[in-house]
């Protein structure tokens, strides 16, 4: 529900934070997203040798 408004808002909301902005964005989303991942691994290898 709220993610087509938040689409629509996207290129409105580049051209304020600029190219710079963008990249920072995307870097620190890529960390988390990396972050993530390795949560998840950790989380099924504890599994695996849980059981």
């Amino acid at each position: 529900m709220l993610t087509l408004p938040l689409m629509l808002l996207a290129s409105q909301l580049k051209r304020i934070i600029g190219v710079t902005g963008d990249e920072i964005l995307r870097r620190f989303l890529g960390v988390v997203l990396a972050a993530l991942a390795i949560q998840f691994i950790y989380d099924g290898i504890a599994n695996l040798i849980s059981q």
